[in-house]
């Protein structure tokens, strides 16, 4: 019964924050997208639901919005991150780096 109690609160908190912060107007949903990100690290479902909720959105509007931009994540972040470079100058030189890299990360 306590984390339903809790998650009450929680969803309370942020109704609280995105009235103070945002209008309820639709133009809002991208910079409180945003919000939730920096707030959370990722969009929750519940997160999701609240906001569109507060903007007066469809839910299939704001899950359409989050999708589309890729810094926006849906899921929490990896604990770590590997990016590679394709580019031209990087191709040249990857399988030098490649096997650099796994001998340096256990890959």
């Amino acid at each position: 019964m306590s984390s339903n109690n809790e998650e009450r609160k929680r969803r309370n908190d942020l109704r609280g924050e995105l009235i103070d912060k945002f209008p309820r107007d639709r133009s809002y949903l991208l910079p409180a997208l945003h919000f939730l990100q920096e707030k959370f690290s990722f969009l929750s479902d519940w997160g999701l639901e609240v906001l569109g909720w507060h903007l007066g959105v469809p839910a299939s509007e704001v899950y359409g919005t989050a999708t589309t931009y890729t810094e926006l994540l849906l899921s929490p972040p990896a604990e770590k991150t590997v990016s590679v470079c394709d580019g031209v100058a990087c191709r040249e030189r990857s399988e030098e780096h490649t096997s650099e890299l796994q001998s340096r990360t256990n890959l």
